[in-house]
């Protein structure tokens, strides 16, 4: 007893030849894969940009911190960040600041980070400003140590 299969069949040669009008074999298949190629290549380099992007959330959150006084028993002597630490020179100010990453690169040990940020820090009253700075753009390089990327130099042009 022998049935026949009606249904769609992989293994069937229509589904992988055809012929054009001057009668050679064409594949379809390749060709809507083809079209589709740089479509799939752009989605995959955004979303290793992503990760790369992402992974780098800690850093930006930690110079922030230390920026506005948020970063609690952080040292920041003799480091590139001490820059950044508004707080140890106006104890009793309030302090606004925003980074904002520009472009990341790296490789998941070594690389960098370039930001625009502004901090500015007012008395505690709000009457004055103490002290301002920005919109600046910054090339941070960055290191991962022991899992945390840290910022191993900090070039900004004036």
């Amino acid at each position: 007893m022998h049935s026949e299969n009606k249904g769609f069949s992989l293994m069937h040669d229509e589904y992988f030849s055809h012929s054009n009008k001057t009668g050679e074999p064409t594949n379809n298949n390749a060709r809507r894969v083809m079209r589709k190629l740089p479509i799939i290549i752009i989605v995959a380099l955004i979303g290793l940009y992503l990760i790369l992007f992402i992974d780098t959330n800690s850093v930006v959150r930690n110079a922030k911190d230390i920026m506005t006084g948020d970063a609690i028993g952080v040292v920041t002597d003799g480091t590139p960040l001490h820059r950044y630490n508004i707080k140890s020179d106006f104890p009793d100010s309030t302090i606004e600041a925003e980074i904002t990453r520009l472009f990341v690169l790296h490789d998941f040990l070594d690389g960098y980070i370039w930001v625009k940020y502004y901090y500015k820090a007012t008395s505690s009253s709000n009457d004055y400003i103490l002290s301002g700075a920005g919109p600046l753009v910054s090339r941070w390089k960055i290191h991962r140590v022991k899992g945390r990327w840290e910022i191993v130099e900090i070039d900004e042009k004036p």
